[in-house]
């Protein structure tokens, strides 16, 4: 277990820890996803899509949980990267 150490993963970009950094860095910038409603996308196979909406921000979130690539139609939504 300890390479798993905090002190071990601390300042290493591609450690779990560092990670879980930035995404809980990404998600208190960004309230709908810690807040929002939530609406399921219609996916099929290993994906599984929503959208979260908090105010005037929408984020519409899309994981693939299988081995390959997958598609999802997303229903002509228009999307931008989030910041």
């Amino acid at each position: 277990h300890l390479a798993q150490a905090v002190n071990v993963q601390q300042g290493d970009e591609a450690s779990l820890l560092e990670h879980y950094r930035r995404f809980l860095t990404f998600r208190r910038a960004h309230p709908a996803l810690a807040k929002g409603d939530i609406t399921f996308i219609e996916s099929e196979g290993d994906t599984v899509a929503f959208t979260r909406r908090a105010g005037n921000e929408q984020i519409v979130c899309v994981f693939n949980l299988g081995a390959g690539p997958a598609k999802v139609d997303l229903g002509g939504r228009s999307l931008q990267p989030l910041p």
